[in-house]
């Protein structure tokens, strides 16, 4: 697949309390996606910058544009290229180049971390070979600089597909504080996908990770549906990129289907990812059900997980227990009603017979 970059916002704030965890929660959010291209372009990413593969001679003395940069590398192999980074502002810009990890985003497109975040693996073995202060250097207004790299892959490196991003930035200046407020700075980004396939047998493992399910009762079975909300894991544990194909179905006591999610499809699960995914929909068992997750990968790999879940609050009891109630008011006002009728029966009956036996008694007497 041939990808090219998008942009990254960054969030730095004041140095009050609150200021932080707003920078936190950005810079968390803070990633480069990649969507499918067919050749580099110049994309500007908001902040007036643009990386990109320097483009390279084919076999026919031609020029080759590259979206991302995509090796296949034996185990201690080096291997040497250059970014192009582009200022396509009018004014001059400092400017922040590195590297950094690549992960998959929900969205099943690739995204790179920010300058901050945790850097493992791969990453360690890009070395830009240009003599760049903190990697920080001034890029002129409508300018572009290129910057050569070696890839060095370490001898017992392990086989299977790697990702990282080089990306570049606005160089990150600590806002004036705003006393009695908060300061916000946005810095955008741009960067260009690395894919890395070190030689060797490939394994490709997916499982799904954690599984919860949550429901909201109908009110009125068959009538008013409920809802259903699951929240599950597609877990790469091998080391080879895969596309996976997500299926939920829900079942009810019965363990009939009663509704079958359209495929969720997930591309760029890159080995190590953890992509968390929630889906939810109009419908629930109704006291109890299950909800089962299949994964297919078009590889030899795939997973099955499923859980069983209570369908039950107290809106689950309201119509039967009014049913029920309804029901016992009928019954009781009918005998009741009876009751009293016969009593008035009775009545009727006794009062007769007093009266019977009085006239009887009147005609008897001398």
């Amino acid at each position: 697949m041939h990808l090219i970059q998008n942009k990254l916002s960054l969030v730095t704030t004041s140095r009050s309390v609150l200021s932080r965890i707003i920078a936190a929660l950005a810079l968390s959010a803070a990633i480069v996606t990649f969507s499918p291209a067919h050749s580099a372009i110049a994309v500007d990413s908001g902040g007036g910058l643009s990386i990109a593969p320097v483009s390279s001679g084919d076999n026919n003395g031609g020029i080759t544009n590259r979206s991302t940069f995509s090796y296949k590398l034996d185990p201690g192999a080096i291997q040497t290229d250059s970014v192009v980074v582009q200022n396509l502002a009018d004014e001059d810009k400092t400017v922040v180049l590195y590297v950094a990890n690549a992960f998959t985003a929900t969205s099943g497109l690739i995204g790179v971390k920010a300058n901050d975040q945790a850097k493992t693996g791969p990453v360690d073995w890009l070395k830009f070979t240009t003599k760049l202060p903190n990697n920080t250097f001034v890029l002129k207004g409508l300018s572009a600089l290129t910057v050569p790299f070696t890839i060095t892959i370490p001898p017992n490196a392990p086989p299977g597909d790697y990702a990282f991003g080089i990306a570049v930035a606005p160089e990150a200046i600590d806002p004036a504080a705003i006393p009695g407020g908060n300061t916000i700075q946005i810095l955008q980004a741009a960067a260009s996908l690395v894919e890395l396939r070190v030689s060797g047998p490939l394994i490709p493992i997916v499982r799904v990770g954690a599984l919860t399910v949550s429901s909201e009762a109908k009110l009125v079975p068959g009538f008013v549906d409920g809802s259903t909300k699951v929240t599950f894991e597609v877990v790469n544990i091998g080391n080879q990129r895969i596309n996976a194909v997500i299926q939920l179905v829900e079942r009810n006591l019965f363990d009939t289907v009663i509704h079958r999610e359209p495929a969720i499809k997930l591309g760029n699960v890159l080995p190590g990812s953890r992509v968390k995914l929630t889906r939810s929909w109009d419908n629930d068992p109704y006291i109890k059900g299950s909800v089962s997750v299949e994964i297919t990968t078009g590889t030899a790999t795939s997973a099955t997980r499923s859980v069983n879940f209570w369908s039950v609050s107290w809106r689950t009891f309201v119509v039967p227990l009014m049913f029920i109630a309804a029901i016992f008011t009928l019954r009781w006002r009918v005998r009741k009603h009876r009751s009293d009728r016969d009593a008035a029966e009775l009545a009727a009956l006794k009062s007769g017979a007093t009266g019977s036996a009085r006239a009887e008694s009147a005609i008897g007497q001398p």
